[in-house]
């Protein structure tokens, strides 16, 4: 069972550490009156969220690969396929959590309440993207909701590499999907500080 939930729960862990990351990060910046003052910089809006996103990256990559070590040598997941192709799945869904972290913070005016977006963001990508059971025994109203969240798709990919020894060729739509996911989440956070700062 290990074997096949394993993957999965590493796509969990370092999707759910790097959505709040960004968002308290991000909120706290906001709150101190640091965006503010880059605001006022020659710096364009997705200048300053790249920045930040880049800045929450480094912590999003010692995170990711202690994860995957710690799936692979302790709990003794298989890893079939390329641990390169498994760290990029793993990096790009981290991205996106990053994206979505930094946009979600624009709706909330205190830590408390970024910890309340948990229930709404968390809890869907566990009860229905595949993680302790497959997609397709999710009640047929509910599936296409599990057809737009990046965690299946992750799940799918990590599942691919790890344990069937899959190339990123072989999981090119999976790719796809949490690529348009990560500039779909940039390209929201950044309108919204627009919105919420100029």
């Amino acid at each position: 069972m290990i074997d096949t939930i394993g993957p999965a729960i590493l796509g969990l862990v370092v999707f759910f550490f790097a959505f709040i990351i960004a968002a308290i990060s991000f909120l706290r910046e906001r709150t101190l009156g640091t965006l503010e003052k880059f605001m006022v910089s020659p710096l364009s809006r997705v200048e300053i969220v790249s920045g930040y996103i880049l800045g929450f990256s480094l912590v999003a990559i010692i995170q990711s690969a202690t994860t995957l070590l710690i799936v692979i040598y302790l709990f003794g997941v298989p890893m079939k396929g390329s641990p390169l192709d498994a760290f990029a799945i793993i990096l790009l869904l981290g991205a996106g959590a990053l994206a979505l972290g930094s946009f979600v913070s624009n709706f909330a005016r205190s830590e408390f309440q970024v910890v309340q977006f948990i229930p709404i963001v968390i809890i869907p990508q566990i009860v229905l993207c595949g993680v302790f059971w497959p997609v397709q025994s999710v009640p047929g109203f509910l599936r296409p909701i599990s057809n737009i969240l990046p965690l299946t798709y992750a799940s799918d990919a990590l599942r691919a590499i790890m344990l069937k020894g899959a190339s990123l060729y072989q999981i090119l739509p999976d790719l796809i999907f949490l690529g348009s996911f990560f500039m779909l989440m940039f390209i929201a956070a950044t309108l919204m500080l627009k919105r919420e700062v100029g």
